[in-house]
């Protein structure tokens, strides 16, 4: 996981040289959660192995950026993730994620969101049985959307995809093999704010990292 932190700082510095955006924030929290907490977890062997790589290393990252264009800014170019810290993440989601009211069976029950990137949607892990070995994407519907990658791929395509609001659709569209209106905007605006992003490049990315 050294390695992505590696790029994420590479990614900060990319950012800071970019004259199209604004930096509002970039935070990695470079101190790794208690060793003890994250032990317990792994010999329980429930929680996605890489989140756990992640947090034996950092504790949380933060970006937000924003396009200067006010055209960009109304097509909602900006950047947005926020990894809480793993005792925010492996807590009490009940009144949030779920409600009394759910099915015993509900995977939403064991769903812990990790990047909570907007108020109506976050990217999380599962530990129910059968669901434990991918990300989801869940926007408070009821449903949880696999996005068909451990912690490490997400946060290599998420660098890929400059952290930009809602890229997670881009993963959709390659999955669900259509083009949606969140993945239609961010390729056509997304490469006049940084010139080195390529859908294509992002879906080769993608097809290597995904779980099979």
């Amino acid at each position: 996981m050294k390695d992505i932190i590696g790029m994420l700082a590479s990614f900060e510095k990319e950012i800071d040289s970019n004259d199209s955006i604004v930096k509002e924030k970039f935070e990695i929290i470079r101190t790794p959660a208690d060793a003890s907490l994250v032990k317990v977890q792994r010999d329980l062997n429930m929680i996605e192995p890489t989140v756990l790589d992640f947090y034996e290393t950092a504790n949380g990252l933060a970006v937000k950026w924003k396009a200067k264009d006010p055209k960009m800014l109304a097509n909602e170019m900006m950047g947005s993730v926020k990894i809480n810290s793993f005792i925010n993440v492996v807590k009490d989601w009940s009144g949030v994620v779920f409600f009394g009211s759910e099915p015993d069976d509900s995977p939403l029950l064991e769903f812990f969101p990790l990047d909570f990137f907007a108020d109506e949607a976050t990217v999380g892990f599962c530990t129910q049985e059968g669901w434990r070995n991918s990300l989801y994407l869940y926007r408070f519907d009821n449903e949880l959307v696999s996005l068909q990658v451990t912690f490490h791929s997400y946060l290599q395509l998420l660098i890929k995809a400059k952290g930009t609001f809602y890229w997670q659709y881009l993963i959709l569209e390659i999955i669900q093999k259509k083009e949606n209106e969140v993945s239609k905007r961010i390729k056509k605006y997304l490469s006049q704010l940084f010139p080195d992003f390529s859908f294509a490049a992002f879906e080769k990315l993608f097809n290597q990292l995904q779980i099979k």
